[in-house]
């Protein structure tokens, strides 16, 4: 009886150990946009007992590699432009294999971002007026979007992107608000809309004499 006992607590321990070194864990992060020629990393976070071996692909760039230390952070170089999901090909710890998560995206892009169509909003806007919106279409292959104000113009919100409001001062009078594309190759050709403001236009010339004679009238006598 005790022998079956012991036998079976043996047993228990073993399975335990194997559940164990199922455990280490290996997750890929990483999400960037480069230009063409370039590269950038992904991270490559561990658990479980060191060193561990990993190997990552998208498939036309393999990467191979052994770390004993966690986190480790990967150079990555696709070849062709485009985007690139980057997958845990293979992994090990010091016990065995293990469990992966996670991928890495790279978009590469070979050109700066396409000059915007046209800027929509207000033409002509009252010197102290708030929150004016003014937006762009989308544009493909963006980080974020750069706005190049006149004088006078103030953004409130939307810096960055392809909707901004803006705010005129007091003593605005003219000016043009240029906005471009920006990604990992560079800044775009910038796109402007001519602004103004709406007062009335100042009177011509008022017409009338500049000079007149008094006119003494005599009234006849009664």
């Amino acid at each position: 009886m005790k022998k079956s006992i012991v036998l079976i607590i043996a047993l228990l321990l073993h399975r335990s150990a194997l559940f164990a070194q199922a455990t280490a864990s290996l997750s890929l992060t990483g999400n960037s946009q480069i230009c063409s020629g370039g590269s950038t990393t992904a991270s490559l976070t561990f658990t479980g007992v060191s060193p561990w071996s990993y190997t990552v692909s998208d498939g036309m760039q393999t990467i191979n590699g052994t770390s004993p230390t966690s986190p480790v952070f990967i150079n990555i170089t696709p070849t062709t432009a485009g985007t690139h999901n980057y997958a845990i090909s293979s992994f090990s710890d010091n016990n065995g294999q293990g469990i992966t998560s996670g991928s890495a995206l790279v978009n590469v892009v070979t050109n700066v971002p396409a000059t915007p169509s046209t800027i929509t909003g207000l033409a002509k806007v009252c010197p102290g007026v708030t929150g004016v919106s003014y937006s762009i279409p989308l544009l493909v292959n963006v980080l974020n979007y750069s706005w190049d104000l006149a004088p006078g113009m103030t953004i409130n919100n939307g810096q960055g992107t392809n909707t901004v409001q803006i705010s005129f001062n007091n003593n605005f009078v003219s000016g043009n608000l240029q906005v471009a594309g920006v990604n990992a190759c560079g800044t775009g050709a910038f796109k402007s809309k001519s602004i103004t403001n709406d007062l009335p236009a100042r009177p011509g010339t008022i017409s009338g004499l500049l000079r007149f004679v008094p006119v003494q009238l005599e009234l006849p006598t009664l």
